[in-house]
């Protein structure tokens, strides 16, 4: 495969971080953090929120490019 192939197949390939959570902010604060510091940041970080009581949910939400989904119980 040519180097021009394999740069568009590179390009071609996502990736998406799913994080899932129940009362655990600072915990999720940090692995966000993490996540948006790295050389290649994930295309997209989905925080799938298992009926939070705390802060959790507004830790994720407060995060830019974080997509939050709330599970209700």
């Amino acid at each position: 495969m040519s180097d021009k192939a394999n740069a568009n197949e590179a390009r071609d390939e996502r990736i998406a971080v799913v994080i899932p959570v129940r009362n655990q902010p600072f915990e999720l604060t940090a692995c966000l953090d993490a996540l948006l510091r790295a050389g290649a940041a994930p295309d997209a970080i989905v925080v799938v929120d298992d009926a939070s009581t705390d802060s959790a949910v507004a830790a994720a939400a407060a995060a830019r490019g974080v997509r939050v989904v709330r599970r209700g119980r």
